[in-house]
């Protein structure tokens, strides 16, 4: 195994916080001061193991030898937890409960804003993607405040998947990160929710503000379909309904179409196309769709359901539940 990343030199010029984020004593940057500048300019405030392997690994290829501390270019995750652990013990970073391997640090300078909870929990799991709740509440389609974090985990090939802020030559050489399941990030549980599709069918990334920094979700149009999908893992089918009635007027028709065509699924193709033509929406594919689905046995607008409910001959359709909503908002 390669020389531990932290040398005597970098422990004693860690001891004085003023270094952290400039250039060390004798003209030579310690391995801390690497990390953290790099993670101040990018806006973040939380740090991972793997991402600091991957951050002193480019300041590694960058600087030349006599420009910094550290002597070795760590290999694995396991290389900087020593490194990581000096840092705790002095201050430069404060471990999460219950968030193994994930720090938060202090404000740094340039950053607008502390580590936030989808910034810890996709540190944690750089390959997850915000849904149902968790989405809906970024893009705006709910009103339900935060009651839980939920997230896709993708459980195929994820070696072209590269985390956030990295790039394919961060991970030459090295073996792509795990992602870990955290149980809760604060007083919040998480959700887990499989995803046997890798990538996630339509998933994006946002950088909202005031975080400023890029977040991977379910796109727009996404979310709605999750919520016909899914709709208890959005509080309910009263709730999906709104989330439709909420985004309708922001919806981009061919994505939301060739998506739901994604799934190959003659129920998603009747509830999304009733629900396109109850908002009073057209589009040829609509037809196509119906022409398709016209015949066999009837689906069921909401699975959770399967009472009081009226029939949509057009789409071979059991409306049971409350559609008001669509055309309220």
């Amino acid at each position: 195994m390669e020389a531990p990343v932290v040398r005597t030199t970098d422990a004693d010029a860690m001891k004085d916080r003023s270094s952290m984020l400039t250039v060390a004593h004798h003209g030579s940057l310690t391995a801390a001061d690497a990390i953290l500048s790099q993670l101040a300019d990018s806006n973040r405030q939380a740090l991972s193991d793997w991402r600091a392997l991957v951050l002193l690994r480019r300041a590694s290829r960058r600087l030349p030898a006599s420009a910094r501390r550290w002597t070795q270019m760590p290999q694995t995750v396991e290389d900087v937890h020593p490194l990581l652990a000096f840092m705790v013990q002095q201050g430069m970073l404060e471990p999460i409960d219950g968030v193994p391997h994930v720090y938060t640090t202090p404000m740094l300078p340039g950053c607008t804003y502390p580590a936030g909870p989808d910034e810890i929990l996709l540190e944690a799991h750089p390959h997850a993607v915000l849904a149902f709740e968790s989405a809906l509440q970024r893009h705006f389609l709910t009103l339900r405040r935060w009651r839980h974090y939920q997230a896709y985990a993708p459980v195929g090939d994820v070696s072209t998947i590269f985390p956030l802020g990295t790039t394919a030559a961060d991970w030459d050489g090295i073996e792509m990160v795990r992602g870990r399941r955290v149980d809760h990030i604060g007083t919040f549980p998480v959700q887990w929710t499989n995803a046997p599709q890798t990538p996630v069918y339509g998933m994006t990334a946002i950088r909202p503000e005031p975080e400023n920094i890029s977040f991977r979700i379910t796109s727009y149009e996404r979310s709605l379909l999750d919520t016909l999908l899914h709709p208890d893992d959005v509080g309910g089918f009263i709730h999906a309904m709104q989330a439709w009635g909420m985004g309708r007027h922001f919806l981009h028709m061919d994505p939301l179409l060739d998506l739901t065509e994604c799934f190959a699924s003659r129920t998603l193709e009747r509830r999304v196309g009733f629900v396109l033509e109850e908002m009073g929406f057209h589009h040829a594919r609509l037809d196509v769709w119906q022409a398709r689905n016209h015949h066999g046995a009837p689906s069921y607008l909401y699975d959770g359901r399967s009472w009081e409910s009226t029939f949509n001959a057009r789409w071979n359709l059991h409306v049971n539940g409350q559609i008001e909503d669509l055309t309220y908002w």
